[in-house]
């Protein structure tokens, strides 16, 4: 290159050759330096230490993520626990409510039911009252009856037997 430069322009002085020449040799050491001083070509695939330092947050991030989801689960499972347990605590608590309404119900028919039986006993008892009054008041009239007749009778045979003389013999009857 440097013989082209020199050929194509032969006016050239000495100290203008010196100068070109000495620009081209740092262009070539320029050149031959960012040769050898180039990046290595970059690969795909990091380095071994590379590759440890990346591989650590993601497990670690990995990890996280599955406690994450196992305490999701966990709660969600609490929850389910809980809502169960609420819900067994309402059917529990409305069979409570049935319950106490049944036994007051039950207790309100049984009073009811007591009272209409305390009724047909003083009906009861009233009708054998007023059937035994009845019977005795007709045994009595039927008494009556009997103690007239024998009056009668007692006072036809006494006037049979000729005592009318005033005196009458007391008659004494039992009453059974």
């Amino acid at each position: 290159m440097e013989t082209m430069f020199l050929r194509a322009k032969p006016c050239c002085t000495g100290s203008s050759v010196a100068s070109l020449a000495m620009a081209a040799a740092i262009v070539l050491a320029l050149t031959a330096h960012s040769i050898i001083r180039l990046p290595p070509t970059v690969n795909d695939e990091p380095d071994e230490a590379t590759h440890e330092r990346m591989q650590q947050p993601a497990e670690f991030l990995n990890e996280e993520m599955i406690r994450l989801q196992q305490d999701l689960e966990q709660r969600s499972l609490e929850q389910s626990d809980f809502a169960w347990g609420a819900l067994f605590l309402a059917a529990l608590k409305q069979l409570h409510q049935q319950d106490r309404s049944d036994m007051e119900e039950s207790s309100s028919s049984r009073a009811a039911e007591e009272d209409e039986e305390e009724d047909e006993e003083e009906d009861e008892e009233n009708e054998e009252k007023e059937s035994c009054s009845s019977i005795m008041k007709e045994e009595r009239e039927e008494e009556d009856c009997h103690y007239e007749e024998r009056l009668f009778r007692d006072d036809s045979r006494c006037s049979e037997s000729g005592n009318t003389g005033g005196q009458s013999r007391p008659v004494v009857y039992s009453v059974s």
